[in-house]
């Protein structure tokens, strides 16, 4: 009797552990709520004061997200300005390497005459899928 709940409980235990495995590798690939803009990052690639509002006169903006470490490899980013169409893209990051505290980032630095006014997006997706793990509008002020 011993020997057959020990059983019945480390299949419990390999089952569980497989049906977590699976939902982490079929689900979203990056912390919920962790892919944000700003104008700096910190050596991890954490954002720093983070926003949606920038100014025409910042010399760079930063998308950075943190990624589950163990399901996801790298990043993909893509930039937008206007609609997030094929013709209104302004800059794709390939193989985006992952920090080791788990973040990836893309940088998207501003002409000389500064960032045009106007709303723009960017999509992060976990490297080689085609499925946006992230998209975040936002919108750069005359200033």
């Amino acid at each position: 009797m011993k020997k057959t709940w020990i059983w019945i409980v480390a299949l419990s235990l390999i089952s569980c552990a497989g049906l977590y495995y699976y939902f982490q590798l079929n689900g979203p690939k990056i912390v919920q709520g962790s892919a944000a803009l700003s104008e700096s990052v910190d050596v991890q690639g954490k954002p720093i004061a983070p926003s949606k509002t920038f100014s025409s006169k910042a010399k760079a903006l930063y998308v950075s997200a943190k990624f589950k470490r163990f399901i996801a490899k790298g990043a993909t980013v893509r930039w937008y300005k206007g609609e997030t169409i094929v013709e209104n893209r302004i800059k794709v990051d390939e193989n985006i390497k992952l920090s080791k505290a788990g973040y990836a980032y893309s940088k998207l630095t501003a002409p000389p005459e500064g960032f045009t006014p106007g709303d723009y997006s960017v999509i992060v997706y976990s490297a080689g899928n085609d499925v946006s793990e992230a998209t975040i509008y936002f919108k750069i002020n005359e200033q």
